[in-house]
């Protein structure tokens, strides 16, 4: 596998109580082997930096509009030509308004740590820590393991949420004894589904998947060689699967029966749902990606009721 150096980290989420036990701290890096229609983190798609315009903060000044490839719109509000934006990010320091913004900055594990370490009375009262999520944290396995292992001697507990779309590696394995727990989406149970919605099929997610539950051998991306899953993670962490609740796409109930049948033929009994939030069009927004034919509104109770009640005859345990 590609080791891809220092990622960008596009947000740090303090005091979270959703992504996963106890009160935590949500690292978000930048960067996603998959293109999901519903991204609720779609700053957190591409891995390169992005220009984020929050054209509401505009309050008119105009001195932005001195941009050398002319790219800014004169407003109200401020518009930004993204064909003709060469990032160079001049309007960031421009602005007194905070209109522009970097989409990530460079994640430092010195501060991370530092940060776990502010932290700690309220992970250990609460039997909390921190959440690795994205974007994909295992596109960086060689920076994520070093963090892991300094997390780990601080005493503080770590979860990671993936898409499970990244090939196993010996660096991949080698955190996976340093988690507590690992959140793997499953998003559509139909190949051509996954394909459309996705950006890409769901082969590797399900085979990811399968070695995870039941253990084996991984082959090696590139090479004839296989990799002994059992003797790289010796200490595995709770896996948990967990299902994202979109209206029309995923909570149908064909798609949610033909994963829990999946799930079911691994001899899963623990799983999740992830109620749709709509928060994410405003930022795609905001990053010159307008979602024309996303549903804005909340999941309802009655959608979300009727989603478990497909899920329910496959006698799951809802994790909490």
């Amino acid at each position: 596998m590609v080791d891809r150096g220092t990622p960008l980290i596009c947000d740090i989420k303090q005091n979270s109580l959703d992504d996963g036990p106890g009160i935590r701290t949500v690292i978000f890096f930048k960067g996603c082997p998959l293109s999901c229609s519903w991204c609720q983190n779609p700053e957190a798609k591409e891995m390169a930096d992005q220009l984020v315009v929050q054209a509401s903060k505009c309050i008119e000044c105009k001195d932005c509009i001195d941009c050398p490839p002319e790219a800014i719109l004169k407003g109200p509000p401020v518009q930004v030509d993204r064909a003709r934006c060469d990032l160079c990010f001049r309007c960031i320091d421009a602005c007194p308004a905070g209109v522009f913004k970097h989409a990530g900055t460079p994640a430092d594990i010195e501060a991370i740590v530092k940060l776990a370490r502010e932290n700690a009375v309220f992970y250990r009262t609460s039997g909390g820590g921190i959440t690795l999520s994205g974007g994909e944290p295992l596109l960086f396995p060689r920076f994520v393991l070093a963090l892991v292992r300094r997390l780990r001697a601080e005493g503080i507990s770590v979860v990671m949420e993936t898409c499970g779309a990244v090939r196993l590696s010996p660096d991949v394995l080698a955190i996976l004894p340093h988690l507590a727990l690992i959140y793997y989406d499953v998003k559509l149970a139909d190949p051509a589904a996954h394909q459309q919605h996705c950006g890409a099929g769901n082969a590797l997610v399900l085979e990811n998947l399968k070695v995870l539950v039941e253990g084996g051998t991984v082959l090696l991306p590139d090479s004839k060689d296989a990799l002994d899953f059992k003797k790289h993670a010796y200490d595995k962490p709770l896996l948990v699967p967990r299902i994202p609740l979109v209206p029309g796409i995923t909570d149908v109930p064909e798609n949610l029966s033909g994963i829990a049948s999946a799930l079911k033929g691994l001899g899963v009994k623990l799983i999740d749902v992830l109620p749709y939030n709509p928060l994410w069009v405003d930022k795609a927004m905001a990053l010159g990606s307008p979602a024309h034919d996303a549903v804005r509104g909340w999941m309802s109770a009655d959608q979300l009721a009727r989603a478990r009640e497909a899920l329910a005859g496959f006698r799951f345990e809802r994790f909490k």
